[in-house]
């Protein structure tokens, strides 16, 4: 692919390839079968028991608590995090 090119991700939405950039990924929240865009150019995620943490390119950090990953797609440039399910829900 040419810099520049525009292609259709799995979630509907059109990016242009970003050529030397394909580190960085996008964080999509999974609400059921939805997946909503939490964040931009992340290039640091770190996972811990209460959460996750993002970080991006630009030096800022998100805590996304009761959060965990489920999908990591290193081809695609995507993390899709996941809401723990309570004890009670389980």
């Amino acid at each position: 692919m040419r810099k520049g090119h525009e292609n259709e991700n799995k979630f509907g939405q059109i990016e242009k390839d970003k050529g030397e950039n394909m580190c960085l990924s996008k964080v999509y929240l999974s609400k059921k079968e939805e997946k909503k865009l939490s964040v931009e150019e992340t290039c640091q995620v770190l996972a811990d028991e209460q959460g996750v943490q993002v970080n991006t390119l630009i030096g800022d950090s998100k805590r996304f608590e009761g959060y965990f990953v489920r999908e990591i797609d290193f081809m695609e440039n995507y993390v899709i995090l996941e809401r723990k399910k309570s004890k009670a829900n389980a």
